[in-house]
């Protein structure tokens, strides 16, 4: 499914068997998505303030089924790994403080440390109530006199860290 204009819609709900694919202004008034695809997502949610994925990619940085969510105001993210394992990667979510992920598969959650503020100041809550194990894979670089905060992190939640603490 290609997205081609919901640009004044506020709640979007999509369904779709295969991909997911919207451009860069196609879901610019939606304070809340909520996609079930039976592939990838690529979607640009400029105002989304939370957002439910349920999607099946390979749980693999290699593979070219990553789910990419690009989300200024987005603070809140549902991760549900349902039907296969889910790779995804976040970026512009500089208020992101909440992922929680559920379901029977895998999930990676990819974040960059300089996308999202919450990493090193309030802190990033990560919840997983699903069945199978979570990871969180940051990348970047925490500034002098910053830490990196993570909250109420499930045990079965692996973190992988790639980066620099630059500590004063």
């Amino acid at each position: 499914v290609v997205i081609t204009s919901l640009a004044a819609a506020e709640t979007v709900t999509i369904t779709a068997g295969d991909d997911v694919t919207g451009g860069a202004n196609d879901l610019d008034a939606a304070t809340s998505v909520t996609v079930t695809a039976g592939g990838k997502v690529t979607l640009d949610m400029d105002a989304a303030e939370s957002a439910t994925i349920t999607a099946v990619g390979v749980y693999s940085s290699l593979d070219d089924q990553t789910t990419a969510i690009t989300g200024d105001a987005l603070t809140t993210l549902n991760l549900r790994g349902n039907g296969g394992a889910l790779d995804v990667t976040a970026t512009g979510a500089d208020l992101l403080d909440t992922i929680a992920i559920s379901g029977n598969y895998a999930v990676q959650v990819n974040l960059d440390i300089n996308d999202v503020e919450e990493l090193t100041s309030a802190g990033l809550t990560l919840t997983n109530s699903g069945t199978a194990t979570a990871e969180l894979s940051l990348t970047g670089s925490v500034a002098a006199g910053k830490d990196l905060v993570l909250k109420n992190v499930a045990t079965s939640t692996n973190i992988v860290f790639t980066g620099t603490l630059n500590q004063a």
